[in-house]
């Protein structure tokens, strides 16, 4: 039996309300994008996208529109790397800078066009406590906001600084560790896996020898075992003092809270991350929500859901495509090939080989004309590609 939950769904309805309005200024920006080839300047302030509505007066500078014309010219996606684009710059509003792309190689620029760090980078990242990753000769550093490179590029992989002072890196031995912004290490190279922390708690991977098999566990910022190595695989603690991470046992997902109490079950084949309240769970090959006390809130009824949710939610019956509310009623028919979540009113969905934009009442926005897009969850990319080109556009939330 299918147990609703009132309060989320009152939730959801409450946030709806804003969505018209972002989805008229979401498309205006695309199509700007579209016909001119000009960077977009933007940033939001807020969960509630609230900047989307405050665009900067000088979207069409010429000082963007030459930035723009030296990159965009013929240029193609180089890679997936998530933090990288080439046709938009948008702001983090705490920093105040984008990343850019000129002649294969990435930089920043400031909310006027400047450049404030150079296009000499293979990869640039966002900074985060002063401190932006940057990929150079094959290793990854970090750099200042004066683009000094104050921790050295000797590190085979890294993370981040965005929730904790402390990062996980890999050495040459294949070891992760923990260093702070100062490059100190603070945890020591013994782990064969380490994920950035996230509400004060990472996962870390090492190898059982009695099992001969990995296992992972979680560390506090000390370097302290705070949950055994006793699960097959795990995510992030998402969700602060209150939040659940879920965890892999034998065959079967379920999840624990920071003290390591099994919260949920291991009922299911597969579990994602809460967000808003549900998560997306996969059982006997067909995927739901839960919520957090794990009552089911959508059912067992879809071949494949996107792994989060807003107002309505992206899911798959048979081979199309489409959107359900969280009464599981059908609010846009199962028409698409593929779909993704709602942003700020519109979703991307496609149809015969092409992608295009609608609004939450099945409206085509956009026309089908790109031969893909992509979204990010962090930061509310979306990559257009028209033949050999692509227009990336990106709204970074703070």
């Amino acid at each position: 039996m299918i147990t609703k939950t009132p309060f989320l769904i009152a939730i959801l309805f409450c946030i709806s309300f804003n969505y018209d309005l972002y989805a008229q200024e979401w498309q205006k920006q695309i199509n700007k994008i579209i016909d001119t080839n000009a960077i977009q300047v933007t940033y939001s302030v807020g969960f509630n996208f609230a900047g989307m509505l405050g665009l900067k007066s000088d979207f069409g500078s010429d000082k963007l529109k030459n930035l723009s014309i030296q990159y965009l010219s013929g240029t193609t996606r180089a890679d997936e790397d998530e933090q990288s684009f080439d046709a938009d710059s948008a702001f983090r509003h705490s920093a105040e800078k984008a990343v850019v792309r000129i002649n294969g190689k990435r930089g920043l620029i400031d909310m006027d066009g400047n450049i404030v760090v150079p296009c000499e980078y293979d990869r640039v990242y966002y900074f985060y406590r002063n401190r932006a990753r940057v990929y150079i000769d094959g290793k990854f550093g970090f750099i200042n906001n004066k683009n000094d490179l104050v921790i050295p590029n000797l590190y085979a992989s890294a993370g981040h600084f965005a929730y904790s002072d402390l990062c996980p890196v890999l050495n040459d031995n294949g070891k992760f560790g923990f260093i702070n912004i100062h490059n100190d290490l603070k945890i020591d190279y013994v782990y064969d896996w380490a994920d950035n922390f996230r509400s004060g708690l990472a996962a870390v991977k090492k190898y059982d020898y009695d099992a001969m098999e990995f296992k992972y566990g979680f560390i506090n910022e000390k370097g302290v075992l705070v949950i055994d190595y006793i699960y097959d695989d795990a995510g992030s603690f998402v969700g602060g003092n209150f939040a659940y991470a879920a965890v892999k046992l034998g065959n079967k997902w379920g999840f624990i809270d920071k003290k390591g109490n099994v919260v949920i079950d291991f009922n299911y084949d597969f579990a994602t991350f809460f967000w808003n309240g549900l998560a997306a769970v996969k059982l006997d090959d067909k995927w739901g929500y839960i919520d957090v006390t794990g009552n089911v809130v959508i059912g067992f009824n879809y071949d494949e859901v996107t792994l989060y949710c807003a107002v309505l939610f992206a899911v798959k019956k048979g081979d199309k495509w489409g959107y359900i509310n969280a009464k599981e009623e059908v609010v846009i028919d199962f028409n698409y090939d593929d779909a993704e979540n709602f942003r700020y009113g519109l979703a991307a969905v496609k149809l015969d080989n092409k992608w295009g934009y609608i609004d939450r009442y099945g409206n085509l926005k956009i026309d089908y004309q790109f031969q893909s897009v992509s979204g990010f969850f962090e930061s509310d990319d979306v990559v257009l590609s028209k033949g050999n080109e692509d227009i990336e556009f990106r709204v970074f939330r703070k």
